[in-house]
């Protein structure tokens, strides 16, 4: 199936126009692409040492190879809460790993700036999630 074409060879389409109002409307500054980094995305397979605190401690036993990698050695100690694998919550505790076994992280970070308050600091966004 042959997609239409517009009238006239060049013509703006209707979304086109649309998504330029606001820009139009409130000035360019709406318009400014948003600037962020690249999300930094490690895994590994760590061994649990305890729980406390709402909190797990593990060691990393093996670095599993991912994109952007570097992210942790062998024998580095972690200690996180751990988060479901879409990021939306906190695993439940009864979903944690027992001392003592194994289990696969992965974690995700961000660093940018961050805008609040009026302020804008450099800051750092973590996910740990057990897979």
């Amino acid at each position: 199936m042959q997609r239409s074409r517009p009238l006239i060879e060049g013509a703006l389409s209707a979304r086109t126009v649309l998504a330029a109002v606001p820009c139009l409307l409130f000035g360019l500054s709406l318009c400014m692409p948003a600037m962020a980094g690249n999300w930094v995305v490690c895994d590994a397979r760590i061994q649990v040492m305890a729980h406390s605190g709402g909190r797990l401690q593990a060691e990393v036993v093996q670095v599993l190879p991912t994109r952007g990698g570097g992210c942790f050695q062998r024998g580095d100690a972690l200690d996180f809460a751990p988060e479901t694998p879409d990021y939306q919550h906190m695993l439940p505790r009864r979903s944690w790993p027992r001392p003592g076994e194994l289990a696969t992280l992965r974690y995700r970070s961000l660093t940018g700036l961050c805008k609040g308050d009026g302020v804008t600091r450099p800051c750092t966004i973590e996910h740990h999630s057990i897979l």
